[in-house]
């Protein structure tokens, strides 16, 4: 019950999110469907149960798939300044970096970030709610799946007690029928006494007829009937049955889907009236006369929702089709099926949420070109661990909203018996709003792009002399280091990044599970680069070089290879009075004056457990400093 109850936290919030995003976008397709089928009335009849089923799909693309965004819009020069939300008791925050010490690296002079993440969820309420919410709506979609399987096992049961007719005559018939209309392999013959005319069955098709009206009917009105229900298994609408069906199983609550359920089976109706009579076997009139016949004493619906097919369900219905049939011809041939043909692609083209977006500044894209373009990063993942390319060129991964429990308690550290004394009290925190992180800490040939683009100082350590020394940095793919605070928040502004807060990046480190090391609560120097397990010359290792230590997120190197900076202050009784909803830090800088410093490093053995925390001077560099960035969806 504890894991259920921990799983609805995690995932609800997002769950939710997606949902309604879907709804909304998914309802918006469903209501330019309606209305172009009613506003246009002499649309080709093959193109209205397409345009449909477009639908339908654009509400299932909406649920899985992430936005798509297009670089058509032109972008403003420069960074623009972020200011923080307000903090719990307290005006909102603005960080301005100084100027560095020529002792130091050089920072640029003024860097602005955000302290607040500025995610956002479609949905304000507690996480008890949307808890609820989830659970009611797999309470209404196991509803659904039920009455799916009742209605299968119901046309199992008709398909049994239906008894095969060897007439030759109604044999020849359908012989007849598949021939116009080109189906390969005539289907199976079945009459009933309470049953039909429908069509059942995808991989084994029966055409069903109620025995009252092979006795009733005559041969012209049979022959239509057969020729309808044959015209089903032609256009194959019960090959496609699946994609409403779904729908109505994933949104039943949605009156958008349950309108465009009954729109489908009635444009499909109407394209197979046109099938028919594009045979030319019986006048318009005869047609329309078999239709209101077969209505007024021989109609018999399945309320399946699964592979069957009828001639008719209502009165509404059979007028709006008898209406519909007056337009037949109006547009054909050529012409008929080049529109089918340009509306189903458009149609194609609009089931991928497409965004406009900035364009890239500069004549030279750098490494971040696809994402500034492309600007996933911008809109919430669907699960945790999904990934995408950052405004800078690194993958960012996706972390869900949950909670977990923060803070040292004991846990076996090795050397350190039960932690520092400011690694405590334990206490819960909930991280209301999901966000993107960096998989890996900024390497070396990221940071140099940016020293480029800006003309700041590739940081290197200085000697107290001022001069430049020996230590350098190992390769463009390891992690950068000699980094100053000032430099990490600099180089997040550029690229519309922020550092994490020390919450998230605790988070995204442990999880809901609370595991004492980023991969579980046992200790093993071959899963992060450490004292024991130093990279080339004592030193790091390249980025990524341990996906065993990864943890749920996809996020890499929490433990090891370099301190990564937070975006918080620290103060050593901050965890006393921390809120429990997103955690942002102390408003105001100790008397230390120093930020939080998350991972352990290279140069250490057992400091990379996930709760362990440290703080620096914001202006302090040092071989053991990087920083990984993080972004909030708009």
């Amino acid at each position: 019950m504890t894991a259920l109850l921990e799983l609805l936290r995690v995932g609800s919030p997002v769950w939710i999110a997606t949902l309604v995003r879907a709804s909304v976008e998914g309802g918006v397709a469903l209501l330019v469907v309606w209305g172009l089928c009613r506003m246009w009335p002499k649309m080709p009849p093959a193109l209205g149960p397409w345009l449909w089923r477009l639908a339908c799909a654009k509400l299932l693309l909406a649920l899985v798939c992430m936005p798509v965004a297009v670089p058509v819009l032109p972008r403003a020069v420069g960074v623009a300044a972020q200011t923080a939300a307000p903090q719990e008791g307290g005006a909102s925050q603005r960080v301005v970096a100084g100027a560095v010490s020529t002792v130091l690296v050089r920072a640029p002079a003024v860097v602005e970030t955000l302290r607040v993440p500025r995610g956002q969820l479609l949905l304000a309420s507690s996480p008890d709610l949307r808890g609820w919410l989830l659970l009611t709506w797999l309470a209404g979609v196991l509803l659904s799946v039920a009455r799916l399987v009742y209605g299968w096992l119901l046309l199992r049961r008709i398909r049994a007690k239906t008894q095969r007719s060897q007439d030759p005559s109604v044999a020849a018939l359908l012989a007849e029928w598949c021939a116009r209309l080109g189906l390969r392999r005539t289907p199976e013959f079945g009459v009933s006494d309470r049953l039909g005319p429908l069509l059942l069955g995808v991989c084994r098709p029966m055409v069903i007829m109620p025995v009252s009206l092979l006795a009733d009917g005559t041969e012209a009105q049979v022959s239509v009937i057969a020729g309808h229900e044959l015209a089903h298994l032609r256009r194959r609408d019960l090959h496609w049955v699946w994609l409403p069906t779904l729908a109505e199983v994933l949104f039943f609550f949605h009156p958008l889907v349950w309108l465009a359920r009954r729109e489908l089976t009635l444009a499909q109706e109407i394209a197979c009236d046109a099938l028919v009579l594009s045979a030319r076997t019986a006048s318009p009139a005869t047609y329309a006369h078999t239709l209101t016949w077969v209505l007024r004493h021989h109609r018999a619906k399945v309320n399946s929702g699964l592979a069957v097919a009828g001639i008719g369900e209502s009165t509404a219905s059979i007028t709006r089709r008898l209406v519909a049939m007056q337009h037949f011809g109006v547009v054909r041939g050529r012409l008929a099926t080049a529109v089918t043909v340009l509306a189903i692609v458009v149609g194609t083209v609009g089931l991928v949420d497409w965004h406009p977006e900035a364009r890239a500044a500069g004549s030279a894209p750098g490494p971040g070109a696809q994402a500034v373009g492309a600007r996933l990063w911008q809109h919430p993942g669907s699960k945790a661990g999904d990934q995408v390319v950052g405004p800078d060129g690194g993958k960012l991964v996706w972390v869900p909203p949950g909670e977990f429990m923060m803070g040292t308690a004991g846990e076996p550290a090795g050397d350190l018996t039960d932690g520092y004394a400011h690694e405590r009290p334990v206490h819960r925190v909930r991280i209301t709003k999901g966000f993107w992180l960096g998989r890996c800490t900024v390497t070396n040939a990221q940071y140099r792009r940016f020293c480029e683009e800006t003309g700041e100082a590739f940081p290197t350590l200085l000697n107290e002399d001022g001069s430049a020394s020996q230590e350098r940095d190992l390769g463009d793919d390891h992690p950068v280091m000699f980094v100053t605070w000032n430099g990490a928040a600099a180089y997040c502004a550029r690229y519309g990044l922020r550092l994490p807060t020390e919450a998230e990046w605790e988070y995204a480190a442990r999880g809901t599970a609370g595991y004492v090391w980023p991969w579980g609560n046992e200790w093993d120097n071959g899963k992060c680069c450490n004292k024991e397990n130093p990279g080339p010359g004592g030193r790091t290792f390249p980025v990524g070089s341990f996906p065993a230590g990864a943890r749920w997120c996809g996020a890499m190197d929490m433990a090891g290879n370099v301190y990564q900076w937070c975006q918080d202050w620290f103060a050593a009784d901050y965890y006393s009075h921390s809120p429990t909803d997103d955690p942002q830090g102390p408003n105001a800088p100790e008397p230390d004056n120093c930020r939080v410093q998350r991972g352990g490093s290279f140069g250490n053995l057992h400091l990379g457990y996930s709760s362990f925390r440290t703080g620096a001077p914001p202006l302090a560099n040092g071989t053991v400093r990087g920083f990984r960035c993080a972004v909030s969806p708009e």
